[in-house]
């Protein structure tokens, strides 16, 4: 098998790295843990990610291989040997997320297609979890029947909008590890929201340091959540993430796109986790 495609922060945990394990399938792909402790997604689809290897030829032999299934890294070549499949990884474009684009809209234009977007998730289906709090938090009542608010969640607005990042970061803590699954809801809205700080922060919040922001979430991170968590949480602090989020949340800051399309693009990633990152975003991006 080639990897046509290798994410920046896949390609320097690969390098570093001299084994791993597969530790779980998707529909999309599978992915490894690293003797490092980290992840790295093995994926049968185009779309492009830090920690991702976007792999070309048949689905079937990755699909076949087992959980616990051991590799070992070299040359450039993850190699199952127990299994006789090895995916090159020598001739692949590393991909690093694009320059962003230009212009962003007024805070005016840029809260009414928030709400917008929002409105159009909700009724995408996602009518609980992190967006439907977002709604209330934004006085969408229209959008979400209106449910109880997460204290945390109206903190971590107050104290960011105050630049308090001590008290901001101790209140994103709760929402870390929150929900189910390898990437739970907590842990999607706080990866939203530090993208959006890390790609734009300087039009969202000029005077807000970020990476101090991010070295306060990432400890508690280690320790709340999973390693595949922790791991997009501190890519998307230094505004790396899968195209789809940047995608979606680019669309926010600059439009250009309907908030139909922006909110289809966007959930494609994950099951739910596109969604959940969404309203992370929303949190910051709509004044």
């Amino acid at each position: 098998m080639i990897a046509r495609t290798v994410g920046a922060a896949a390609r320097r945990l690969l390098k570093e790295a001299q084994t791993a394990v597969l530790v779980g399938h998707t529909s999309r792909g599978a992915f490894l843990a690293l003797d490092s402790g980290e992840p790295v997604f093995l994926s049968l689809e185009g779309y492009r990610g830090p920690l991702t290897v976007n792999v070309a030829g048949p689905a079937q032999p990755l699909r076949g291989l087992p959980v616990q299934a051991p590799a070992r890294l070299h040359a450039q070549e993850i190699i199952f040997e127990q299994h006789g499949i090895s995916i090159q990884t020598a001739g692949a474009e590393t991909w690093l997320a694009p320059p962003r684009p230009e212009n962003p809209l007024s805070q005016r234009v840029r809260r009414v297609f928030g709400e917008e977007v929002l409105q159009q998730a909700v009724q995408h289906g996602e009518a609980e979890g992190m967006l439907a709090a977002v709604a209330t938090l934004l006085g969408l009542e229209a959008a979400v029947e209106r449910r109880p608010l997460p204290t945390s969640l109206l903190a971590v607005r107050d104290y960011l909008r105050q630049r308090q990042l001590e008290r901001a970061a101790a209140a994103i803590q709760p929402l870390l590890g929150y929900g189910r699954g390898l990437t739970p809801a907590g842990d999607d809205l706080a990866l939203g929201l530090l993208l959006a700080l890390g790609r734009w922060g300087d039009v969202l919040a000029p005077d807000l340091e970020v990476q101090a922001l991010e070295r306060l979430v990432l400890p508690a991170a280690a320790w709340r959540t999973t390693a595949l968590s922790t791991s997009l949480i501190a890519c998307a602090a230094q505004g790396q993430a899968d195209e789809r989020l940047l995608a979606a949340l680019d669309g926010l800051l600059c439009g250009g796109v309907t908030a139909e399309r922006l909110v289809a693009g966007v959930s494609k990633w994950g099951n739910t986790s596109g969604l959940q990152a969404l309203a992370g975003m929303l949190l910051v991006v709509v004044p």
